[in-house]
């Protein structure tokens, strides 16, 4: 008679356990889908719109607006650096 209770308790003690670990899983699929949901989001808007650009538009002004990063890589290209070769001269001066 006390395998029976020991057997039964060992039983509810196994389905307590499969039920925490299939509920962790439901969980963690559930938060995986609403991470990709908001990243759909964020993907229809790749930037802010601060000011309205066209293809045409060649001032470096107007896309710095939108784009400080970039423009910020795209002024270091003018500056002179120091290799290990020697003085590397900007694009326009050497023209």
């Amino acid at each position: 008679m006390i395998e029976k209770k020991d057997l039964s308790f060992k039983k509810l003690v196994l389905y307590a356990l499969l039920f925490v670990l299939f509920a962790g899983i439901a969980v963690a699929v559930a938060m995986l889908l609403l991470n990709i949901s908001e990243r759909k989001k964020e993907a229809q808007n790749t930037y802010v719109k601060l000011q309205e650009l066209s293809e045409d538009d060649t001032s470096p002004d107007k896309w710095a607006i939108n784009f400080p990063k970039q423009f910020d890589s795209y002024r270091k290209t003018t500056l002179s650096t120091k290799t290990k070769y020697g003085v590397r001269a900007s694009a326009s001066k050497s023209d």
